[in-house]
């Protein structure tokens, strides 16, 4: 969350709850930066069995502990809830049920606190906010399906059925238009309670690609119209995808080899040129999707009295922001970006794509070896 004039942190509540905004705030300060993000969600205690892991495992991080210790533990479990009830009208034609709002005995604005205690100390304020976030859990609404089995129905659909079982970023699809409008409320409802601050950092407004499987993401109905709505050939990129997905189930010894030496998707492919028109097409629409979805949200933000808050998102690393549909390409859409800079994650992704390419190709003289240092080089890691 920076440009050439803001240096910004991001905080969550959790610190907040902790430490206190006083404390917290006074460290920031201390560092030079001149500008904040908070999440806004209340965190409590829970207890392993109904709680969330903080740090998330993200599938397969359980090792993971927090540098900044959560009530004195590297690791613990927490209920989220919102701060302010939610408002039935706005989430009547919704399918989900409304956001938890936190008990009476626990209801403390750690945002708003966080908010004031920055400007006293000259810090711009921002709200970090995943608005196409799908919510987990098992809360429903009477004979309506749990969130759990909404994620599915709203997901981002792979190319050729199902969907990888587990994930880290559980965000809906852009060009569902439920998603959308759920998008929309909770944007809404955060600028009636933080519409003060100076700007919304926006989290997740991409197609992710952690797994291989979900490269290939998304091909739904609303996905279809909307790509023949803004003038894409719909047969070239999904023949052009079916080519890539064939040949990476039946990926050679001497491709690996020549991804690990180039680092070029085009190696992927048993033919290349058949692909690559299709295949950039459908990298585009990925692009022009997000873009689209964040011109939805900024017109939501000038609709609510908001259009003059600046507007920044989290952009994943090259290469995959291009492949996630994030990408540098449209700065005109957002006042400032930010890179993503995970390097655990980095890691952790090139295992996961390597394992799925031995899955795929078991039986082939493919080695694991081979699949991780090709997963490596397209992830420009270096192996050694």
């Amino acid at each position: 969350m920076s440009t050439a004039q803001e240096r910004g942190i991001i905080i969550t509540t959790a610190e907040l709850a902790t430490e206190g905004a006083e404390r917290v705030l006074d460290a920031i300060a201390a560092t030079g930066a001149t500008a904040i993000a908070t999440t806004t969600s209340i965190v409590v205690p829970a207890d392993t069995d109904t709680g969330l892991r903080e740090p998330p495992i993200d599938v397969a991080g359980d090792r993971r502990r927090l540098d900044r210790p959560i009530w004195g533990r590297d690791r613990t479990w927490v209920h989220r809830y919102t701060a302010h009830p939610p408002d039935p009208d706005l989430w009547r034609d919704l399918p989900w049920p409304l956001p938890p709002v936190a008990p009476e005995a626990v209801r403390h604005d750690y945002a708003r606190e966080a908010i004031e205690a920055a400007r006293v100390r000259d810090l711009r304020t921002h709200l970090n906010f995943a608005p196409y976030a799908l919510p987990g859990g098992d809360a429903h609404r009477e004979g309506m399906p749990t969130n759990d089995e909404l994620r599915v129905r709203y997901r981002p659909a792979r190319f050729i059925g199902g969907m990888h079982p587990e994930g880290i970023s559980w965000v809906g699809c852009f060009n569902n238009p439920t998603v959308r409008r759920y998008g929309r409320v909770r944007l809404i409802e955060l600028l009636r309670h933080y519409g003060d601050v100076d700007g919304i950092s926006f989290e997740w407004i991409e197609y992710p690609v952690y797994f291989l499987e979900k490269l290939f993401t998304c091909f739904c109905d609303h996905c279809r119209s909307q790509a023949i709505a803004i003038g894409y050939d719909w047969d070239e990129i999904t023949s052009a995808v079916r080519l890539l997905w064939d040949s990476l189930h039946a990926l050679t010894e001497e491709q690996a080899l020549a991804i690990i030496e180039s680092g070029d998707w085009g190696e992927l492919v048993v033919d290349p040129e058949a692909v690559r028109g299709g295949f950039v097409a459908w990298l585009d629409f990925k692009a022009d999707s997000v873009a689209l979805a964040l011109d939805d949200l900024r017109e939501t933000m000038a609709e609510h009295g908001a259009g003059h808050l600046s507007v920044s998102t989290a952009e994943p690393a090259a290469p995959w922001g291009r492949m996630t549909g994030a990408g540098y390409a449209r700065p005109e859409r957002v006042d400032s970006q930010r890179i993503k800079l995970y390097s655990a994650q980095w890691l952790m992704m090139a295992g996961w794509w390597a394992e799925t390419l031995l899955t795929w190709n078991r039986g082939s003289a493919l080695t694991p070896e081979l699949a991780a240092r090709a997963a490596m080089s397209l992830f420009g890691l270096q192996f050694v």
